[in-house]
This record gives C-alpha cells, structure tokens and sequence, in this order.
C-alpha cells in the first residue's frame, strides 16, 4: 500500500466525531448564538458541546484538535450542578468564546471586579450586570461595563 493509501486509511481512522450539543447544554448555545448575532457577531456553534469529567481541576475547556484544526466545548459535570445558573451561563459562554471567536483569557478588573467572562476562573458577579457581562464577552469591549460598575 502507497503512501496515498496509508494517508487514507489514517484520516478514516481519525476522522472527527459528528457534532453533538447535549440536550442540557443544548439551551445556552442557543442563547450565545443569539447573543452573537446581536452583538454583530454572528456564529454557529458547528462543534461539540458536552460534559467531561475534568476532574475538578477545570470546570470547562475548548479543545483544539491538531489533527483536524476542529474544536470541541467539555463542561465539568460536577461544577456545572453545583454552581448557580448565572454562572453557568458565564461558564459556558467563557468556553464557546474561546472555540468561536478565539477569545484568550482577559485578567482586566476594576475596583477588584473581572471585566470580562473571559477571566480565568469562575467569579461571582451581580446578576443585574449579566447583559453588560455579555456584552463584553461579545464584543470584547468593556466600557458599558465598566460605567455600570462606577455606578455601585
């Protein structure tokens, strides 16, 4: 067998798994898609999006494929049932920014306060600035945020 064959049989081996959402996380891939679009940026979620067992050590990641350039969201089972809802919205939008618009980690705070969904770690934030949250997650611009924070 050539070289062609073995190239072949290789990428049939290796081929990447079809897309799959799970149905619980199904909701808020939704929700960014929609936040994306109204942002102007508009995103399909084309890779999967699904829970993993990360041990406790993360509680999401976006996985880069080096075989296929592809990515893949994993979400820690165990941190998303035992955090509040609104951080795991912020939990998993963090992880679909990184997969689709190739946001890296933003350690930018004021007064003590993230700017930014894309801070490293997880972070209680008031629930009444979630669409301003979202916003700078978006549009990687903070300034909305930051006037709101001013105001507290």
């Amino acid at each position: 067998m050539g070289y062609l064959g073995l190239l072949i049989i290789f990428f049939l081996a290796f081929k990447p798994a079809k897309v799959v959402i799970d149905p619980k996380l199904q909701k808020y891939v939704t929700s960014f898609e929609k936040y994306a679009k109204k942002y102007g940026k508009e995103t399909k979620i084309d890779y999967s999006v699904t829970f993993k067992d990360l041990l406790g050590v993360r509680a999401g990641v976006c996985y880069y494929s080096t075989i296929y350039g592809g990515q893949e969201v994993f979400v820690d089972f165990g941190t998303f049932i035992l955090v509040p809802e609104h951080l795991r919205i912020s939990l998993i939008f963090h992880e679909l920014a990184h997969c689709s618009f190739g946001r890296e980690h933003n350690i930018r705070t004021y007064r003590g306060k993230p700017l930014n969904w894309m801070y490293p770690q997880l972070f209680f934030y008031d629930i009444k600035l979630i669409e301003d949250y979202i916003e700078a997650l978006i549009t990687d611009k903070d300034e909305n945020l930051i006037k709101k924070l001013e105001r507290k």
